[in-house]
């Protein structure tokens, strides 16, 4: 996990403990926490991410390359099974903020181990896998809310 990342990990903690007393399961799916922004990224105010809508299908090389041209990165595993369950604990969210996304897998930071694997999260049942970097795996774009 790089820096950036790391730091990030640790806002996400503070975004869950703000939550201390209240159903977190039923915040993680309340549309009120989502909003579109005028650069077209999605605003998940509950855990402090901006979600880009979906940019493409590519090897992780070129995913990692689009998400920073467009000033964010690819996910991590978590951020991503946190999106799934909110698209599936309430499919508004996926209708009114992300129609165009496909289901299938996404790209993740992570690399699994051996180098040329890296992990990735299905939106299409949030299960978690491994998969070698040179197949083209849909992109999010990922960054912390400004």
């Amino acid at each position: 996990m790089n820096k950036t990342a790391q730091k990030e990990q640790g806002k996400g903690k503070q975004a869950k403990e703000k939550l201390v007393g209240v159903n977190y399961l039923d915040e993680l799916g309340n549309i009120k926490h989502f909003e579109k922004l005028e650069d077209g990224w999605v605003r998940w105010n509950l855990v402090g991410r901006d979600f880009l809508p979906f940019v493409g299908d590519q090897p992780w090389e070129a995913g990692k390359t689009k998400c920073s041209a467009v000033g964010g990165r690819l996910g991590l595993v978590r951020e991503h099974r946190a999106l799934f369950d909110a698209f599936d604990i309430n499919p508004n969210i996926k209708e009114t903020f992300f129609p165009n996304d496909p289901t299938g897998w996404y790209w993740t930071e992570e690399v699994a181990g051996d180098p040329s694997i890296a992990r990735v999260v299905s939106f299409n049942g949030g299960t978690v896998g491994n998969f070698s970097k040179d197949l083209g795996i849909y992109v999010r774009p990922v960054r912390v809310s400004q």
